[in-house]
């Protein structure tokens, strides 16, 4: 879950907490696929990295370029 307390949205920093979530799983741990459940707050933030569908799961997909399987 990502938060931000009303004072400090829309400075990206809920923005740069997930785009390094979404890097290290994919870069460290080969990760490909990211499903999640958000709310209609939060889509614009996960549309951004990419994620598409209906906001209560959206999907986004990555190649795998760090050699994992």
């Amino acid at each position: 879950m990502v938060a931000a307390r009303p004072e400090f949205r829309r400075r990206g920093y809920a923005r740069t907490v997930v785009t390094a979530l979404l890097d290290h799983l994919a870069d460290a741990e080969g990760v490909t696929l990211f499903e999640l459940h958000a709310g209609v707050e939060a889509q614009p933030l996960y549309r951004k990295p990419g994620f598409r569908g209906h906001t209560t799961l959206m999907r986004r997909t990555r190649p795998n370029r760090s050699g994992h399987p």
